[in-house]
């Protein structure tokens, strides 16, 4: 019988692989027991966290942004993948793709939700350069101002009410509806 070697890398993927199922097996208990590791040794897990993230910026920057998107918007990844699918994955006002997007140096790299700020009505996504640049020169050109009208007019959320993406949480309109119920 031969014998085999496995090499160090090898060695650390099963170990990965056991916790993977240990973890799916016992959750709970694993989060539980996570938790009062954290608790118990802050500076460890804030060195941990520091690691992690240095090791894997793209993960983290990801789960930041989703994350923000749920607390300053109120809208799930499915949502927001929705609007995105529904506006065929482009800026909905210049119609950028968002992969050519993310190849631009100059911009946020991500689709910003738009939204009114007086209702919290979501109207869809857009660039960062219309967002921010486009939409706060408008008032220096009216011909852009008549463009970005006929833009808005398209939106998927503000045109065709069935496709109705929710309120953004801290609007006059959110916080009446939370009062209510």
């Amino acid at each position: 019988m031969v014998q085999k070697y496995f090499t160090e890398e090898e060695r650390k993927e099963a170990r990965r692989e056991q916790r993977r199922k240990r973890y799916i097996k016992n959750s709970e208990k694993e989060k539980t027991q996570s938790k009062e590791w954290q608790k118990n040794n802050p500076e460890k897990a804030k060195a941990h966290t520091a690691k992690y993230e240095l090791k894997h910026p793209e993960k983290v920057k990801e789960r930041k942004k989703l994350s923000g998107i749920k607390i300053k918007y109120g809208l799930s990844l499915q949502q927001w993948e929705k609007i995105l699918e529904n506006q065929g994955g482009k800026c909905a006002i210049c119609g950028r793709e968002e992969k050519i997007i993310k190849e631009i140096p100059s911009c946020n790299n991500d689709l910003c939700v738009d939204h009114d700020h007086s209702t919290g009505e979501i109207r869809g996504l857009l660039c960062d350069f219309c967002n921010r640049c486009f939409l706060g020169s408008l008032e220096k050109n009216i011909i852009d101002i008549i463009g970005v009208i006929e833009a808005l007019k398209n939106l998927p959320a503000y045109l065709i009410k069935e496709h109705h993406y929710g309120i953004v949480p801290n609007t006059e309109q959110a916080k009446r509806r939370r009062r209510e119920i």
